[in-house]
């Protein structure tokens, strides 16, 4: 087996359809996210990626490196993976290579390394534990868009039937936007939103250029009262599935209940192009309350926990970090 971490030595088109071949295939690991990562400030893309003898693609792991602060540089940095490793079947037993060629590019440069977890990699487990990660616990709502229309009406709570029957006399428009302006409205939704929780948030770039690179593979879409966005949400979509990506509302919007419209109206439009599940998201750790979690329930996914990887470096340090943000 041979490991690369020069992205210079790795065809792109092998990459893609590597992704798109595996059964557990995501956008978070994709040659796109790559290219996106790389044009983002503060950001700093990583791939590990694993060849066989016959120089075939046997597995693939891609993360970012991202920097809260370029004032304090890799003392406010962390690093992400989501949706990843993805191995063959031929190489499960190999991906102590991977992980431990990840932990060589970001070792040293991050306070902590996060692996996000969007299937079940509990095979994985030795693995992780060999390089240090410890499994936490970390909730996620699927919604299973194969089932009828009315069906999936019948999932959701009695409160989001009556704020969408509100939302509706109250005339909300629906619609997807791509234009500079909507997204910097939209933006301005998320700083908002990200201000109250106290947790940092990308920049605008990140947002504007994903538009460009994932093309298709990027849906923004808003509910608009009288041409004025007051609710949007960013979806990902690749294969069959969409993924729940950003999503926002500015205060004082109560009286129109935008949330629940616009994400019901979201999973028809998923459902009416092709999608075969909706991914809502993170919703949390299962012992601490946790409001996101509470909102992704009304709409009657299933609950899954496939957990978080985790290796702190710097456990102080991350307090300090934790601190410095809020």
């Amino acid at each position: 087996m041979k490991i690369i971490t020069d992205i210079n030595e790795l065809e792109y088109s092998d990459w893609r359809s590597f992704v798109f071949e595996h059964p557990e295939g995501n956008i978070f690991q994709t040659p796109e996210m790559y290219d996106l990562y790389d044009r983002t400030e503060n950001h700093r893309p990583v791939l590990v990626a694993m060849l066989d003898s016959s120089g075939k693609m046997a597995g693939v792991l891609s993360g970012v490196v991202v920097s809260v602060s370029p004032l304090f540089g890799k003392w406010s940095a962390r690093s992400i993976v989501t949706g990843g490793p993805l191995l063959d079947s031929n190489s499960l037993d190999r991906a102590d290579m991977l992980l431990s060629a990840y932990e060589r590019e970001v070792e040293g440069d991050v306070l902590f390394s996060q692996f996000r977890n969007i299937n079940d990699l509990g095979r994985l487990d030795p693995f992780f534990s060999s390089v240090k990660y410890r499994r936490e616990p970390h909730l996620d709502y699927r919604i299973d868009l194969t089932m009828s229309e009315s069906e999936l009406w019948d999932n959701l709570s009695s409160s989001c039937h009556n704020k969408i029957s509100k939302s509706e006399r109250e005339m909300l428009e629906i619609r997807t936007f791509l234009s500079d302006a909507e997204i910097r409205v939209a933006y301005d939704m998320l700083v908002e939103v990200y201000g109250r929780v106290k947790h940092p948030l990308p920049p605008l770039s990140l947002f504007l250029n994903a538009r460009d690179i994932l093309g298709d593979s990027v849906v923004y879409v808003g509910a608009f009262k009288e041409n004025r966005m007051v609710a949007m949400r960013m979806l990902l979509v690749y294969k069959k599935v969409w993924y729940d990506w950003y999503a926002g509302s500015f205060r004082g919007q109560g009286q129109l209940s935008p949330n629940e419209i616009l994400t019901w109206n979201i999973l028809r439009m998923a459902k009416n192009a092709g999608a075969e599940l909706f991914d809502f998201g993170g919703a949390g750790r299962p012992d601490i309350p946790y409001g996101v979690r509470d909102y992704k329930r009304k709409f009657g996914g299933k609950e899954v926990d496939f957990g978080r990887f985790e290796r702190i470096y710097h456990p102080f340090l991350v307090r300090l970090a934790k601190w410095y943000v809020k």
